[in-house]
């Protein structure tokens, strides 16, 4: 079952500091550091709407129009469930215990599932988003806890878009696709996650 996925709550820091990025590209002067910080961002940006995951820690929600046979969160690698909540019959918003519940956060996607001998909740009949599965996911609250494979891809993105910046930044701006070096995708590929349908 598709769902939709919004972000609840922005990660604290980026993966890659603005030092660590001056230091990547060669940069010594200080007025370039605006520029430096945008592309660390949409690096970072980029490569979590490519492989579909999370780098530093931050909370989303999952809605849902009903219940699948088992919720999928397909943004790992996940680190926690924070709330199942549902409309019930009435339309009145309710929590799922965590008790009647069971997860594997382990899996990519991790899964979600009623305990053995217990079923979905009732929902309301007929609404839309019915159902909302708040989750926190990320590799954690440092950059180190990062594969640096997805580290080094960032670094190579942002050097080569600083050097292209004027041409990058203008299309950035039209939403126009953005060139990303083979090199940098050769590192992301292993870690790239196909949402399932």
């Amino acid at each position: 079952m598709v769902g939709t996925y919004s972000i609840v709550t922005e990660p604290a820091i980026e993966p890659i500091t603005l030092d660590e990025a001056k230091l990547h590209c060669r940069i010594d002067a200080g007025d370039e550091n605006s520029i430096v910080t945008a592309l660390i961002k949409i690096a970072r940006q980029y490569v979590e709407r490519i492989t579909n995951r999370a780098l530093i820690t931050q909370t989303w929600e999952l809605r849902l129009d009903d219940w699948p046979s088992e919720i999928w969160l397909t943004r790992p690698p996940v680190q926690s469930i924070t709330s199942i909540k549902y409309l019930d019959t009435d339309g009145v918003e309710q929590t799922w215990s965590d008790a009647l519940y069971q997860t594997d956060l382990y899996a990519e996607p991790a899964r979600i599932s009623p305990i053995y001998g217990e079923s979905y909740p009732d929902l309301e009949t007929g609404a839309y988003n019915r159902v909302i599965v708040r989750f926190v996911n990320g590799y954690g609250d440092a950059a180190s806890q990062i594969p640096t494979p997805i580290i080094q891809s960032m670094e190579i993105m942002i050097s080569h878009w600083f050097q292209n910046r004027e041409l990058i930044l203008t299309d950035i701006g039209r939403n126009a696709p953005i060139e990303i070096p083979l090199s940098a995708q050769a590192l992301l590929a292993p870690y790239e996650f196909t949402r399932f349908p």
